[in-house]
Parts: C-alpha cells; structure tokens; sequence
C-alpha cells in the first residue's frame, strides 16, 4: 500500500515560563489509504497533541508532514482549508463536541457550508450519512440532547465525514461509551472504512480495545515512539516494558484471561524536565545504569517491529492469547 500521509521527525513545543515543553519529539510514521494506525500511550504522552498538529492547528517546530505526497507544514489560506477537507477528526466527548443548540441537520451542514457545497445538495447528502451510520432520516431536525452517548458519538462521526475525507483522525472515539456501545462503533467504524476506504488514526490509552480495530500500533512514552508493530504483533509479543505495562493495566474484557499486572513506579516525569538517557528509565522495571546515561533509539527488532529500548523483550505480554 501506498503512503497516504509520511510524517518525518515532527516535533511540537510549547513555551512554558522560563522553559520549554517537548510535546511532539521528532515522531516518523506513515499511514497508508484504507490502513488504521494506533496511536498508543498514557495521559500526556503527546497523542492528541500530534492529532492537532497533522490538522495544522498546533504550531510545528520542525519535521516535515506529506499528505498524497505534497508537504503540508507552509500551507495556508485556502490551500490548508483544502487539506482539511481531505482530513477531518472526530472528538473524545460526545455530549461536548456536538452545539446543544444546533439541530443535527445543521451540525452536518456546517462542514459542507465551510467548504461550498451546494445548499441543494445538503439535504440528501446528510440524509444519506445518518442512514450509514445507522440513524433515521428525521434525526436531522432532533437537537444533540435527545440522543444517547452512543448516538451522538455516531453523529460525531457523520460529520466527519460528510465531505468524504480520505484520512479520519479519532481522538479516544469510544473511551466515554459504555463497553457494549463501544463494540457497536468499533463495527460502524470497520464497515465505513470498508466502504468508503478511509485510512484511519485512532487515539487511545487501551492497547486491547484499540488492537480490535488498528492495522499497526504505535505506542508514545513522552512525545516518542518507543515502539511500533503489527497491532498482533504489539500484544502478543511486546518489546518495550512501557508497552507490556500498558496491556497490564487496561481492563479485562473476558472473565477467563490471565492477566499478570505490571506495576510502574511514580508518575511520567514532566516534558519540560526530560530525564537524561532513556526518559521511561525512572519507572522502568528493568532499568540499569546504562539506560540513565544513554538514549536507546527506535530501531528494528523483528522484522517489521521496532523497539526504542536496550534490552527488548525482557518482559513477555501479560496476556494470555
């Protein structure tokens, strides 16, 4: 599969008083069309900060961003209304991201009225992405407040792609729903892609959940990929110990799966103070000296699986598959 979207050692700063906080720090991968790529990691790891700057709506310090082979980082103007139209996302919270005053006929046309549409054509289009993604046609005149979570999340999602986008961003797109909700959208999510070929990058903190619907996975420890594989790969045999704490710590979907916990030590240290060496070193179960003084930089394990760490695979996966 072709590339759709190469990014190439992207980092995103932030001033913060007298320092500087590394959101983003020089992240590379591509994501080909009709592929989904997991993006994995705790709260503040960089995930949505990264979604924000391929949408060009955080300011990028460096690296480069191609989309369909033309650089995105100088766009602007119409030009950068254009890419987003190729490139749209969909938000965590359902009853935040959806205007409780807006009727859902115009909460779908909003996009389609930025981006010239014909007003003639709004109705039939809207009609069309309420059925596919399984709502009634006259859902459009109801407001956001007389749907369920489940409901307005699958809103969330007609909106995006009411301009038939060629890359859909989802930031945490099932975290706020309950288990059984999640598994709808999960299939809602893998029938859209099928039909419409959409790639997909989906943003969230449960390696499981999100293994049931990523290609490939990426995991972010402090704005880094520490590691990238097949989703298969990345739960079944995990080199990273960040990753093999991560699978430990999401939450059992099967009362009969063995599930050995791994527990990390303290919190993830501020970006603004990196540690010195390898940045997980403080928590890290393995940890040596060597991994205090010397940075282990992302590199290939296994064929197709790399690792940013000295001693991968020490830890085996903590589930049993």
């Amino acid at each position: 599969m072709s590339a759709l979207l190469q990014v190439r050692d992207l980092s995103v700063t932030f001033p913060v008083g007298h320092g500087t906080l590394q959101a983003v720090d020089s992240v590379s991968f591509d994501l080909a069309r009709g592929e989904t790529l997991g993006l994995v990691g705790e709260s503040g790891s960089g995930k949505s900060t990264l979604a924000f700057a391929l949408m060009r709506a955080h300011p990028i310090a460096s690296g480069s961003i191609a989309f369909d082979g033309h650089d995105t980082v100088a766009l602007s103007g119409g030009a950068l209304k254009s890419l987003r139209r190729r490139m749209q996302m969909v938000f965590q919270n359902p009853y935040a991201s959806l205007d409780p005053r807006m009727t859902i006929h115009r909460i779908l046309a909003e996009p389609l009225v930025a981006h010239g549409v014909s007003k003639q054509d709004h109705g039939e289009i809207i009609a069309q992405m309420l059925r596919r993604v399984g709502l009634s046609d006259e859902a459009a005149g109801r407001y956001p407040g007389q749907f369920s979570g489940g409901q307005r999340q699958r809103i969330a999602i007609a909106r995006a792609l009411v301009l038939r986008p060629e890359i859909l961003i989802l930031d945490e797109p099932v975290s706020a729903l309950d288990v059984s909700i999640q598994a709808q959208v999960i299939n809602l999510l893998r029938d859209l892609q099928a039909e419409f070929k959409i790639a997909y990058l989906v943003i969230a903190h449960d390696l499981p959940l999100i293994h049931q619907i990523s290609d490939r996975i990426a995991v972010l420890y402090l704005g880094r990929i520490v590691e990238t594989a097949s989703a298969d790969a990345i739960v079944r045999q995990p080199q990273h110990p960040y990753t093999a704490a991560l699978l430990s710590a999401s939450p059992a979907r099967d009362p009969s799966e063995r599930r050995e916990r791994i527990v990390l030590k303290g919190e993830p240290p501020s970006p603004i103070r990196r540690p010195s060496g390898c940045a997980f070193h403080p928590r890290c179960p393995i940890a040596t000296d060597r991994c205090t003084v010397e940075t282990p930089m992302l590199a290939e394990a296994a064929t197709g699986h790399s690792v940013a760490c000295h001693y991968p695979g020490r830890i085996k996966s903590p589930i049993a598959l």
